[in-house]
């Protein structure tokens, strides 16, 4: 039996403190000790006032904070979702709930500095890109200093900081394909979502019901002189929603094509047909050539022979 070093209260308590395990724990009773506060705050607010959902939405707030804060890659998930489905905006206009996107970006990036440093102790990444970037940015810092208008200059670094942040954490939490992955599946699934929102409308022929604002469908110009109802889903713009179904389109394909589980497969392939009937039902142009450019790609790389199944779709129709 190995001899066992002796040390000092003292220091043994600052030992286990450097142990990485040992301060997660730490964070997970102090969130614990946060909630068990919050909720009876919250309990005691919503019984002696009026401020029943404020309540209700200021604890689901100061949850997601605290999660965000402890796993960064929590925050980066809401923060696809949230973007892609234009939630903040759609929040805003039906719930009168102001726009936290900003906030949820600033609270993704002071977690994730905090985790490098404080929790996994390992230095921030920072490529050769990302540096290029940043000499950019000093660029564009000092031109905004210089220049006659300053208000337009300051948007612009503004602009630029917020894009920046944005990058600088998709590198740091981005680090294993797992989170890719699970990324790629979280835009997979919210645009099926509108994707299925927009298909039920134009089956039903039921446009009225706009599901919180995630499906719209207005009457918009198809061509010189023909107005008729195209789907925009959470946007404004039939062209925009188009190009947003199909920035995800060939992801849904190729988890169709590729995914080993068969429930993951088939999920694939419903997404991707109802993205590409979403698309196809907006009536843009540019989605119908995409669309076929798409076809015509996936064809060439999974060497099909198009002939072949052609000669097979005429003797099916035949028979």
């Amino acid at each position: 039996m190995a001899d066992r070093v002796l040390v000092s209260p003292g220091k043994d308590i600052w030992q286990r403190l450097d142990d990485r395990r040992v301060r997660y724990r730490l964070l997970v009773a102090g969130f614990a000790l946060l909630m068990i506060t919050v909720a009876l705050i919250g309990g005691f607010v919503i019984g002696t006032t009026g401020y029943g959902y404020a309540v209700l939405f200021g604890v689901i707030g100061v949850v997601v904070a605290v999660l965000v804060a402890v796993r960064p890659v929590l925050g980066v998930y809401i923060l696809t979702v949230n973007v892609y489905l234009n939630l903040s905006d759609l929040l805003e206009v039906n719930l009168g709930i102001p726009s936290a996107n900003k906030w949820l970006v600033a609270l993704i990036f002071v977690g994730v500095v905090a985790n490098h440093i404080v929790l996994y102790r390992r230095p921030l990444a920072l490529g050769r890109a990302q540096w290029i970037i940043i000499i950019y940015g000093v660029l564009l810092l000092i031109g905004a200093l210089q220049a006659e208008e300053q208000s337009v200059a300051v948007a612009q670094f503004t602009d630029w900081v917020k894009d920046f942040v944005i990058l600088f954490i998709v590198v740091q939490v981005t680090t294993n394909a797992r989170v890719w992955t699970r990324m790629q599946w979280l835009l997979i699934l919210s645009a099926g979502l509108v994707a299925a929102l927009s298909v039920y409308q134009i089956v039903t022929n039921d446009v009225s019901n706009t599901f919180w604002g995630l499906a719209k469908a207005p009457v918009h110009q198809i061509t010189s002189g023909f107005d008729s109802t195209r789907v925009t889903g959470p946007l404004d713009d039939p062209n925009f929603y188009a190009q947003i179904l199909l920035m995800v389109f060939p992801l849904a394909l190729y988890r169709f094509l590729e995914e080993r589980h068969l429930t993951l497969r088939v999920l694939g392939g419903v997404a991707a047909a109802l993205i590409a009937a979403a698309a196809i039902f907006t009536y843009s142009r540019g989605a119908l050539f995409s669309l076929a450019v798409v076809g015509i790609l996936v064809t060439r790389e999974r060497r099909w022979n198009p002939y072949k199944a052609a000669v097979y779709w005429v003797a099916w129709r035949r028979h």
